[in-house]
């Protein structure tokens, strides 16, 4: 590859790695062009060179977003024990309510998603169908119950996020958290020592 398209290639994920963390605390709409191209160094003008459309920017900003998902979720998969219990605690933590623009893309661009159309909403299921086949292997057992069991999991964690964000009083907020934590094992559990039994 040569220079110029090391470089260009280079400013385009620097414009998605803004976009997505601008995307996750503003929502989609919560800043323009030449704001995010300022914030990623580049010039307004030269938008077009790397998108067709703010829409087009916007489907590649989440595929993206997954993508840097992909890469903190998979540090679980190194954790010797129970890697799903370890997940639990890493997602429903302090630290991780915390870092919105850096956490999980299912919560903070969630409802943004919901309101966009079937380009970006693919994209989101093929990630949501990503997760829930992760958790059902953690689970084990027959598949179609591992997954049903998964997507319960899945709902219990990304809800108690969701609430635990939008409590102002830290000490609440983290009292959610920790509830939620012990629940959502003991669940995991539970459902993990019905589904070996079948």
């Amino acid at each position: 590859m040569g220079h110029s398209r090391i470089e260009k290639s280079e400013s385009h994920d620097r414009i998605l790695d803004v976009a997505v963390a601008q995307f996750k605390t503003r929502g989609f709409n919560g800043i323009g062009l030449a704001e995010l191209m300022e914030r990623a160094g580049l010039t307004h003008g030269g938008f077009y060179k790397h998108f067709a459309s703010r829409d087009a920017l916007v489907v590649e900003s989440v595929s993206h977003a997954f993508a840097q998902d992909r890469v903190i979720f998979s540090r679980v998969d190194k954790v010797a024990g129970d890697r799903l219990a370890a997940h639990i605690d890493q997602y429903l933590s302090t630290a991780h309510r915390d870092e919105m623009a850096r956490g999980c893309s299912m919560v903070a661009l969630g409802a943004e998603i919901s309101r966009s159309g079937d380009d970006v909403k693919n994209v989101y299921e093929e990630y949501f169908q990503l997760r829930r086949d992760w958790l059902a292997k953690e689970l084990g057992g027959p598949k179609v119950q591992a997954e049903r069991h998964a997507l319960t999991i899945m709902s219990a964690m990304l809800g108690a996020l969701s609430i635990a964000r939008a409590i102002p009083d830290p000490a609440q907020s983290g009292a959610i958290l920790e509830t939620a934590r012990k629940e959502v094992k003991a669940l995991a559990r539970q459902l993990r020592g019905e589904l070996r039994a079948e």
